[in-house]
């Protein structure tokens, strides 16, 4: 018997149970459980064996745990045939049903210790009666000493939690701030914020050390002493790194210099970035181990707030190590690097925003950046060799427009709303246009390039009056170049050539502000889609993706919709365009199913008359009457077409496929002055998991969409949540200004 109930110790000692939460207390805890139920098993009458292996093999959760409890339950039945009971028998039955129970992992706060509880108490309580008188008093000692130390080290632990409360509270405070200081540029405050942090976080520590202690030995009890002392621990660990990380690291002095960037001290900063890294990422690793379900508030909450602020800043710290790692080859210190430059013009609309109107492109060495090579695009359109360019790929542009030919005029090659499908036919197309093979693609709209010269001030252009600024170039870029050089289309040309080109050679002498200061300037463009970067290597492509610089179509997560107009006159009459979109869906979360309704009306402001041909003229075949927008409407969506109206009068689509989703596309005149309507009726499935989720990817445009959604679900649910838009009685609403990528989710639950 007594084998067995040693045997029955090591086996309680290699389970993964966690009473205490501290590893020499719990290994301890789980050698004298495992004990201790083998040998009350032994002593204990036999109709409470059956109890305690029914209850382990019901509560196995799959493999060799059934197979135990049910041998368990079969030796605990057979032991009741016998008139006298065996001590080694019950002993094994407890030995292998408490194996059983120390391994379950059953859902809810406590649930498998209960269930745990109730299958051993009967043996327990068996097992004391049946004990003898001297037994049964040591076994009272026991537990009032257990009882009594439990007690001291509890109020030991509420004495150092009180002691420690305010040190931690304001120490989680100074890490947030000082994280948020790094996020707005503010390194000097940040230093200062997490230094003290580290101090409050040391001295809550010590706090713990000296009067909580003695809890980490006690069940459930530990789990609180251990969480604590984690988050004082990692914190202090944490925030002295990151303060240290932020004085070494100072990503603010990675500037251009005379349109030179310092790669060496790139290079420096990816040593304290790690170290920093390593820091949150053991931080957060420390903290979700500590997070057990035996936490109660308000520690929880505490120790969970922390763990979020950590994993918040997890990604921040990564994304700067990748960028200090791939900056040198990106900025050429590898080799010499070759970026196209693609300027796009709204005015006459492609789906990525606009046509290309003019290329450039820029070389780097060494951290040296230069613009080596600018014009117009019709440069490239007539180089030698047009009519034998060819495009491998990918195969959805090809498909849906290679009927277009943008091999052959380059002009057209934007037509995808895709950020790096079209950046890969660029890179194709160009080397067969004259230049040579490039590591990359740089696509600037007019938005874009007037936000790059809030770092070079005004640019003179000859033949303009006033100087380019971040405030005018968008406009005169836009508008009022058609409108002045209406009877000069050469000087016009020349002048968009000049604007690019010194706007470029300002930024590749000039000096440029830190990342920082970078990113608040151009992160609205990125985000509208005006300001693309595609790399051809697939680690600098991957950095591009993380930052939101690939312009791509975001992924379909659910449900999708994109509505794009492509000029097909040829004309800038596209600043008189105007959209405005709404979708109505009903969704039923029990089979996915969605029914929708996307309606998008297109006004055309443009005169007949008194603008040049240029913008409400035309060169399109149709021979179309002045002021006539002739558009290539598409749709995007994850649902499919069951049907189509222009002004209530049924009408045929186009049906294809890009980037993983349905396209529905058709041409459209809009009268000078007039509207359009056209109403797609929309079917398919989407996630059952009672979660509705809509994309909406906007077109960087001259004027933004406006946009009105609204989803209600099938009959018999209710709405609990909307994150996006507002939330209805039947489901989720909202009207907005579309500049952006947007993203919106309903939670519902059965009514």
């Amino acid at each position: 018997m007594w084998a067995i109930v040693a045997l029955s110790a090591v086996g309680g000692v290699l389970s993964a149970a966690e009473p205490a939460g501290w590893l020499p207390a719990d290994i301890l805890w789980r050698a004298g459980f495992a004990a201790l139920v083998a040998g009350a098993t032994a002593k204990a009458v036999r109709w409470t064996w059956v109890v305690l292996a029914a209850v382990a093999a019901a509560a196995a959760s799959g493999g060799w745990l059934v197979g135990a409890g049910l041998v368990a339950l079969g030796l605990a039945v057979g032991a009741c045939v016998p008139h006298r009971r065996s001590r080694p028998a019950g002993a094994l039955v407890g030995a292998i049903a408490v194996q059983v129970l120390l391994r379950i992992e059953l859902d809810g706060a406590g649930a498998s210790a209960l269930v745990a509880a109730v299958a051993v108490m009967p043996v327990f309580v068996s097992g004391y009666l049946r004990s003898g008188r001297q037994l049964r008093r040591r076994i009272r000692l026991s537990l009032v000493a257990g009882g009594g130390l439990a007690v001291v080290a509890a109020a030991g632990l509420a004495y150092a939690g009180m002691q420690s409360q305010q040190q931690l509270r304001d120490a989680a405070d100074e890490v947030r701030d000082g994280l948020d200081a790094l996020r707005n540029n503010e390194p000097e405050q940040a230093v200062a914020l997490l230094a003290g942090a580290s101090e409050d976080f040391e001295a809550a520590r010590q706090t713990l050390d000296t009067w909580g202690r003695p809890a980490r030995v006690v069940p459930v009890l530990g789990h609180q002493a251990r969480a604590v002392a984690v988050v004082a621990q990692e914190g202090a660990a944490l925030a002295s790194t990151a303060a240290d990380a932020t004085v070494q690291a100072d990503i603010d002095e990675l500037r251009f210099d005379d349109g030179v960037l310092d790669l060496e001290l790139v290079a420096g900063f990816e040593a304290p970035l790690a170290e920093a890294y390593d820091a949150l990422a053991g931080a957060s690793e420390q903290v979700a181990e500590a997070r057990t379900m035996w936490l109660v508030d308000p520690l929880a909450s505490a120790v969970a707030d922390f763990g979020t602020e950590v994993d918040r800043a997890l990604p921040d710290a990564e994304l700067a190590i990748q960028g200090v790692r791939l900056a040198p080859a990106l900025f050429g210190g590898d080799e010499p690097r070759h970026y196209f430059i693609a300027f796009t013009q709204p005015a006459e609309s492609r789906g990525l925003g606009g046509f290309v109107g003019n290329y450039g492109e820029l070389t780097a060495i060494d951290g040296d950046i230069e613009l080596t090579r600018s014009g117009p695009i019709r440069d490239l359109i007539a180089a030698p060799g047009a009519a034998q360019r060819t495009l491998s790929g990918p195969a959805d542009y090809l498909a849906r427009y290679g009927r277009f030919r943008p091999a052959q005029f380059l002009q057209d090659l934007t037509v995808s709303p895709d950020g790096p499908s079209v950046a890969r036919v660029m890179e194709e197309l160009y080397p067969q246009a004259g230049g040579q093979e490039v590591d990359g693609t740089i696509i600037v709209d007019p938005v874009a390039l007037a936000a790059l010269m809030e770092f070079t001030g005004p640019i003179p252009v000859t033949g303009w009056d006033v100087p380019l600024t971040s405030d005018n170039a968008a406009d005169i870029l836009i508008r009022q170049q058609y409108l002045t050089f209406q009877e000069d289309e050469a000087n016009r040309k020349d002048f968009l050539d000049e604007a690019t080109r010194e706007t470029f050679e300002a930024l590749t002498t000039g000096d440029l502000p830190a990342p920082r200061q970078l990113a608040d300037v151009l992160g609205p463009v990125v985000h509208q889609g005006r300001l693309i970067v595609h790399s051809v290597h697939d680690d600098e492509q991957a950095l591009m993706e993380r930052t939101g610089l690939d312009g791509a179509l975001p992924p379909v997560e659910g449900d999708f919709l994109s509505v794009t107009t492509q000029n097909g006159a040829n004309n800038k009459i596209d600043v008189f365009l105007g959209r405005t979109v709404d979708y109505r869906a009903v969704w039923d979360p029990a089979t996915g199913g969605v029914e929708a309704t996307a309606t998008v009306e297109l006004h055309n402001g443009a005169p007949a008359s008194g603008l040049p041909d240029i913008v409400i003229g035309s060169s399109d075949a149709r021979d179309l009457p002045p002021g006539t927008n002739l558009v290539y409407v598409s749709l995007y969506s994850a649902l499919s077409l069951t049907g189509a109206e222009a002004e209530e009068v049924p009408i045929a689509i186009e049906s294809q496929r890009e980037r993983d989703r349905w396209v529905y596309s058709r041409f459209v005149e809009i009268p000078p002055g007039g509207r359009v309507t056209l109403r797609f009726h929309l079917q398919g499935t989407v996630a059952t998991d009672q979660t509705y989720r809509l994309g909406y990817a906007p077109q960087p445009l001259v004027n933004p969409d406006r946009v009105r959604l609204r989803v209600r679900a099938a009959e018999g649910w209710v709405t609990t949540g909307a994150t996006g838009w507002e939330r209805t009685a039947e489901g989720a609403a909202g009207t907005f200004e579309a500049s952006e990528d947007e993203e919106f989710s309903l939670e519902v639950t059965p009514n």
